[in-house]
């Protein structure tokens, strides 16, 4: 008996040693703010979503299951290759052109499901994406030249036009209402269908509007359209490196953007969000950014960083991107296959993190006098993706040295103090990390206005170097290398002539074929980044 009961205590002892390697151990996630200091706080990396653990969570009891099983939910990816995605009231739809179907991370319901991938509800190419008020789903299909309408379970509703009326549909919008959806049709080069067509609640075609062209109010490849809080429609317009604004009959009202390396330029632009603030972000596979603009079309900042690893706030393929009603920002990457969110921090937390780093670097300046040497409290990256919640709870740390582009990593050991949100003290640039000497002058308005207006957005004049003279620091393309004088800084972008984005680009990211050895395991090869862009 007693070899028995020895038996049966070794075999529970082995069980809880497999779940706790399934489990991992707890690591401390890199916090990653934008922009950098000494400039006041804006946006904070919040999580990155990847697998259904990011979101649920799993029992020890069920997580043995699936070890012994074979499966390990942590290496189980929601989707292959990222598109596009749209976000509200925590409902996350991220579109999946490799697995022909769209993943929903359902928020409140802790659940990731997917759908269109049933007989009556099919997707061949999912691009685009939009979410009504009732929040119904609407997937621009640019293979099958529709768009498909499915209910908040995912269930299928109905099909918006056709073969017939579209040529290469690329993204949708919506109203609130579900009365309206425009629908972004980017034709090719063989086609002069380049425009916008509006649908009814009903699914008839209403009215259309542009031509293939240049002017005011043509378009060259559009790849993405949004609804702004002043019911304006703002379409990317890809081909032709601009955003333009129209009303909600189809008629022209401005316009901003051209090619090249300047701040407020677009190189490979791919997706396009309106803020509840009326801020448009617009990602550029090319600056592996988000640049975000007024309504008027002035750069305030940019979200991203110069780094080419898997790491928060990092990108190499930045392709759609979304805000929500919370003013969350869902950035895909098509090449680290995940989608981070990003929040926007309120006046009283952005200060209190201020006062925080404040406070440290007092610290350190205080013990590097007394001959103490401070110790380093930066984080060091975790491997993989950080499995935690949209709603938890994150802490601030010192500012380390420069690494990343317009943004700052800090250790999660120190908590804000409320008692700390009051009219910062901005300390020496020199204590909490110098900018680079190379780099972009801050794009952001004083800290006064920020606190004047509480949760607002800066808008205004933007300080510094104007756009025209500055530079933003852009990755080459690994297809077309350029070369540098070597009395150049190392940091200074090569010269406009050595990358010049042609439509050819644009058309390559639009293509529905897809490869089979894209069909393989992701690669790990940064250089491969322009044969992703050959497909969706």
């Amino acid at each position: 008996m007693s070899r028995i009961r020895q038996t049966i205590v070794l075999i529970i002892f082995c069980c809880q040693g497999l779940v706790s390697c399934a489990l991992g151990p707890h690591k401390a996630r890199e916090v990653v703010i934008w922009p950098k200091a000494p400039e006041l706080p804006r946006y904070i990396h919040e999580s990155t979503l990847r697998t259904e653990l990011d979101i649920t969570k799993i029992s020890r009891g069920e997580m043995f299951r699936r070890t012994m099983v074979g499966e390990d939910p942590k290496q189980k990816l929601a989707f292959v290759k990222p598109y596009d995605v749209a976000a509200r009231e925590g409902r996350i739809i991220v579109s999946d052109t490799m697995a022909n179907s769209v993943t929903l991370f359902d928020i409140p319901r802790r659940q990731v499901m997917h759908f269109g991938r049933s007989v009556e509800g099919k997707l061949v190419t999912p691009l685009g994406l939009a979410i009504d008020g009732a929040l119904n789903y609407y997937v621009a299909d640019g293979s099958a030249r529709q768009v498909v309408m499915f209910n908040a379970t995912g269930h299928f509703i109905k099909r918006i036009g056709g073969p017939s009326q579209l040529v290469h549909p690329t993204d949708v919008a919506v109203t609130l209402a579900g009365d309206r959806i425009f629908v972004v049709d980017a034709g090719g080069l063989s086609s002069n269908e380049h425009r916008v067509l509006i649908y009814d609640a009903e699914g008839a075609l209403v009215s259309q509007f542009g031509t293939r062209g240049t002017r005011p109010g043509e378009f060259n490849l559009p790849t993405s359209v949004a609804i702004g809080p002043d019911n304006n429609i703002y379409v990317l317009d890809a081909g032709n490196f601009r955003v333009q604004v129209f009303d909600v009959e189809g008629q022209f009202v401005r316009a901003w953007g051209e090619v090249g390396r300047g701040l407020g330029n677009f190189a490979r632009p791919r997706g396009i969000a309106i803020d509840p603030d009326g801020n448009v972000y617009v990602s550029d596979a090319a600056y592996r950014n988000v640049q975000i603009f007024d309504p008027q079309g002035t750069l305030l900042m940019w979200l991203g960083g110069d780094g080419m690893e898997d790491k928060p706030g990092q990108y190499v393929l930045p392709a759609g991107v979304a805000v929500d009603e919370s003013r969350r920002v869902y950035i895909v990457d098509q090449l680290f296959v995940k989608v981070d969110v990003i929040r926007r921090l309120p006046p009283e937390e952005a200060q209190s993190i201020v006062a925080a780093r404040t406070r440290q670097a007092t610290q350190a300046t205080a013990q590097a006098r007394r001959g103490g040497r401070p110790q380093s409290t930066f984080p060091t990256a975790a491997s993989g993706p950080p499995a935690v919640s949209l709603d938890q709870e994150v802490g601030v740390g010192p500012a380390p040295e420069p690494g990343q582009h317009g943004a700052d990593t800090v250790a999660p050991n120190e908590r804000p103090n409320p008692q700390d949100a009051v009219a910062p003290v901005v300390p020496d640039a020199d204590l909490v990390g110098h900018r680079e000497q190379s780099a972009p002058p801050p794009l952001m308005l004083p800290i006064e206005s920020a606190v004047a207006v509480p949760g607002a957005v800066d808008s205004g004049a933007v300080t510094g170097e104007p756009a025209s003279e500055a530079t933003l620091s852009l990755p080459q393309p690994a297809s077309q290398p350029a070369s540098q004088p070597a009395s150049q800084p190392a940091s200074q972008p090569a010269s406009q002539e050595a990358f010049q984005p042609t439509p050819d680009h644009l058309e390559q990211d639009l293509s529905e074929s897809t490869s089979a050895d894209q069909k393989q395991d992701r690669p790990h090869a940064i250089e491969q980044s322009d044969q992703l862009l050959s497909t969706p």
